[in-house]
């Protein structure tokens, strides 16, 4: 144990947590917790087939549907560089790695 009132603490010294006592009493705020006025939320939705080929995609109806703002697919999503550089997977055998809204 660190001698009092020298400001250092050692491996094993008991510490407080700051954010302890909102935590178990259900009171902390969490990032999912803040909202601001007009923000948007995303889903992403996953195929239910588990094989199989993709013979059109019917936007304008999934548009069509009360509370979607807009849908991005691998023809309309932002071209971000940097965000095709991290989905690179240099040990990935044979092949990319599978990369949703990245052909």
């Amino acid at each position: 144990m660190a001698e009092a009132g020298t400001g250092y603490v050692q491996l094993g010294d008991s510490l407080s947590r700051t954010d302890g006592p909102l935590k178990v009493t259900g009171q902390a705020l969490y990032a999912a917790d803040h909202f601001v006025k007009g923000m948007l939320f995303g889903v992403v939705v996953n195929s239910t087939v588990a094989r199989g080929r993709i013979a059109r995609l019917l936007l304008d109806r999934a548009r069509a549907v009360s509370g979607v703002r807009d849908i991005l697919t691998h023809e309309n999503r932002p071209r971000t560089r940097s965000m095709d550089i991290f989905y690179k997977d240099m040990t990935a055998p044979g092949g990319s790695p599978f990369k949703p809204l990245y052909s």
